[in-house]
């Protein structure tokens, strides 16, 4: 099945050129596979070291269907289905099926990583950012800018590692992290900031 048996091993390199690739998921979006072309592109070069050019194209077929997910949680799903292919390249036998894994979490997945990037992380930046700019710091748009694309990048960067290192155990990981309850948290923080800010304007302006 595999290329070569002592060649299916992912590197870091390998991993880190990977969550590249899966910051262009959107620039092939469309109707039929939603973000499933992109998808497939971020793992081509993983799958053609796994597989020999006569299985690739099957293999290939497998991943372009339907897919959708949060696009800064994507590589933590990326890295644990390259690690369920690797088991299977090695002969052993993963506990689900790399596709059907990718599958079953992208929806679980995208519920998190929305709440905590669109209504958690980018509202909190937005507000610094405009409270900077209360107190007429020009450089306050960069504040939001910096922040939520660090954030952003550190997920991406760890969520792969992560997600190739525990496998088909990479969403029981994003479960006890309990992003969903920081996302949570950061929303209250944000509308006390909002508070006070306002609170702020009005008594400037009397």
């Amino acid at each position: 099945m595999a290329n070569d048996v002592s060649r299916c091993n992912i590197s870091k390199w390998r991993l880190l050129r990977m969550t590249l690739r899966c910051m262009f998921f959107q620039s092939s979006w469309n109707y039929r596979y939603f973000q499933g072309l992109g998808w497939t592109v971020a793992l081509l070069p993983e799958l053609r070291l796994l597989y020999s050019p006569d299985k690739l194209p099957l293999v290939v077929k497998r991943y372009l269907k339907y897919f959708n997910t949060n696009t800064f949680l994507a590589p933590s799903v990326a890295g644990a289905t390259l690690a369920l292919e690797l088991d299977q390249c090695r002969g052993n036998s993963p506990p689900i099926a790399a596709d059907a894994y990718a599958e079953a979490i992208m929806a679980p997945v995208a519920a998190v990583g929305d709440a905590l990037f669109w209504g958690g992380i980018r509202p909190f930046c937005s507000c610094l950012a405009v409270a900077l700019a209360a107190y007429n710091f020009w450089w306050s748009p960069l504040v939001l800018v910096v922040l939520f694309s660090l954030s952003a990048l550190i997920f991406r960067v760890l969520g792969a590692w992560i997600g190739y290192q525990r496998g088909a155990a990479a969403i029981e990981v994003i479960a006890r992290s309990r992003l969903a309850d920081v996302a949570m948290v950061l929303k209250r923080v944000t509308v006390v900031m909002l508070g006070g800010l306002c609170a702020v304007l009005v008594h400037s302006g009397d």
